[in-house]
């Protein structure tokens, strides 16, 4: 149902409100760049950097994996009340091998999990697309 509404309940009628982590719920997370399965995926409660992972194809095909670059990854965060969004850098490996790690962090709406391949750090082009996604987005860096 969209819009505006009216209807009449009735005795007995049952009503459900459905809480934003549900399923059904238009509350997202992103998950882009070098996984199998990069796409919006509904936010789940507690859901960690790692579940995304995990959800959008994992890291568990060693030929793939092979060629994603470990050393690191971006959460990407909007700041609602200022406006901005901010970078959070983690290191992928770290996340990986240790679903305890304080880089596992709890995904809030609206984030964004960017994962690179080995390629664009080996032809050292990271650093052409981190200040191009900074300008375009009127991101900040933030180091954790």
């Amino acid at each position: 149902m969209t819009g505006k509404q009216n209807f009449e309940i009735n005795p007995g009628d049952k009503i459900k409100i459905y809480s934003r982590f549900e399923e059904g719920s238009e509350i997202h997370v992103e998950i882009r760049g070098h996984v199998k399965k990069p796409d919006k995926y509904p936010l789940k409660k507690n859901m960690k950097i790692y579940d995304l992972i995990f959800i959008a194809g994992g890291l568990l095909d060693e030929e793939f994996t092979a060629k994603t670059f470990k050393g690191r990854a971006d959460l990407t965060r909007t700041i609602t009340e200022e406006n901005k969004k901010v970078i959070h850098p983690f290191t992928l490996a770290n996340v990986i091998k240790n679903q305890d790690s304080k880089e596992n962090k709890i995904l809030l709406p609206g984030d964004v999990i960017t994962i690179y391949p080995n390629l664009i750090f080996n032809n050292g082009l990271f650093e052409f697309f981190l200040a191009c996604f900074n300008i375009l987005l009127g991101s900040s860096r933030d180091s954790v």
